[in-house]
């Protein structure tokens, strides 16, 4: 008789242990750092941006767009070494930046952000920018395009994810329940 029962218990203690105890995995890779620092006030322009991952990101079209006040501003494209997403920057002029990143992480989930940076003493006269502003308004770049849809996929991913995270859970509250419910009718049907 203790047998008899002790069977069901165990599967119900068994399952609501496997689905209570694990939570979906949620460790996408994160941006850890960047240089130069979110934030970071610098005296010279720098030559390149690096943002550092938590894992290697994948080599499917990452992208970085650098950004002055709402500006474009053209660079060179991305590399990948190991964890680092290298951006070169072109000679710089005094003033406040932004980049917007979009890559892909080691577990196959898109990862949109920005961080920022400003510089004090710029690379560039006041005559070198009126030029390239002139040919910057002459004929947009690529990354002028690709601007607006990185920000409008990094305001677009943090709810994507939080979307996915519900549907796990529900998923398996489901499959707990189902699995109580055949219990219990093993049960009455003894």
């Amino acid at each position: 008789m203790l047998r008899r029962n002790f069977s069901p218990l165990f599967l119900i203690l068994a399952l609501a242990g496997f689905f209570l105890g694990t939570a979906p995995v949620q460790a996408h890779d994160v941006l850890i750092g960047s240089t130069p620092e979110d934030g970071a006030e610098l005296d010279q322009a720098p030559a390149e941006a690096v943002l550092t991952f938590s894992a290697a990101p994948l080599d499917v079209s990452p992208q970085a767009v650098l950004q002055k006040d709402g500006e474009t501003i053209e660079t060179e494209p991305v590399t990948l070494s190991g964890n680092d997403v290298i951006l070169p920057l072109p000679e710089l002029e005094a003033g406040s930046y932004t980049i917007i990143y979009s890559v892909v992480s080691s577990d196959g989930h898109r990862i949109d952000g920005t961080t920022s940076f400003s510089v004090t003493i710029g690379a560039q006269t006041a005559e070198e920018t009126t030029t390239e502003a002139a040919t910057t308004e002459a004929s947009p770049s690529e990354a002028e395009t690709t601007a607006p849809a990185l920000a409008e996929t990094v305001e677009t991913s943090d709810s994507e994810d939080s979307a996915v995270g519900w549907i796990r859970w529900a998923g398996i509250i489901i499959v707990v329940l189902g699995g109580f419910v055949i219990v219990s009718r093993m049960l009455r049907n003894r």
